[in-house]
């Protein structure tokens, strides 16, 4: 197992979905107006962070009698993690648990003399976490990466449903976090910049 922590003073996942909606009659195109959630900048959900859907802007293309509509939610956090999650077929819940335990006891937040010694723990730092297979990328041959060291869906949703919810756990409140197998992009701002590379099968 594998993830990429990044030290963010803000992070965003934008997640896209396009679902058909039955039409009748000629080609239309939709420009309604965004429908924001907002608590402060943005409501907390049951998965923490902050979230908006917007509905606005989003187009809709005829196909015979269907139309696809196309929404995107946003979830978003403040000061805290940015964590990359990528599983190969060998891994298991004690991935899980050795990594989690590594991500809340990192030290890599300033304490007030501007030295890397707290914890998110420490801070009360969010987290925005991503499912990202491509860390299992392979390009030994060739320059086109091969993604069969990357777990099935039935081996990996298991194991970053977990992570996430072992994760929730430990901070002690929820977090933020994409959608399995979603197409997606992530936005944030590295601070440092930090990041940092953590294998469970190659444990430095």
């Amino acid at each position: 197992m594998r993830i990429v922590i990044q030290r963010v003073t803000e992070a965003e996942v934008s997640i896209v979905e396009t679902m058909p909606t039955r039409t009748g009659g000629t080609e239309t195109t939709e420009k309604g107006g965004t429908q924001t959630n907002q608590k402060g900048g943005a409501e907390t959900t049951e998965k923490g962070g902050a979230e908006t859907t917007e509905k606005g802007d989003a187009e809709t293309t005829e196909k015979g009698n269907l139309e696809e509509l196309t929404t995107t939610k946003k979830r978003s956090i403040g000061e805290g993690f940015l964590i990359l999650v990528g599983i190969c077929e060998e891994d298991g819940p004690e991935d899980v648990e050795w990594l989690v335990r590594k991500v809340v006891g990192l030290r890599v937040f300033d304490d007030e003399n501007g030295v890397m010694n707290r914890s998110i723990i420490d801070t009360g730092g969010e987290c925005l976490v991503v499912s990202q297979f491509t860390l299992f990328a392979s390009y030994k041959k060739g320059n086109r990466p091969s993604w069969l060291r990357a777990a099935r869906h039935e081996v990996s949703v298991p194991l970053y449903e977990l992570f996430c919810k072992r994760l929730e756990e430990q901070l002690g409140k929820p977090i933020a976090t994409g959608e399995f197998g979603a197409m997606m992009s992530v936005s944030l701002t590295n601070d440092g910049p930090v990041t940092i590379c953590m294998d469970t099968k190659n444990k430095e």
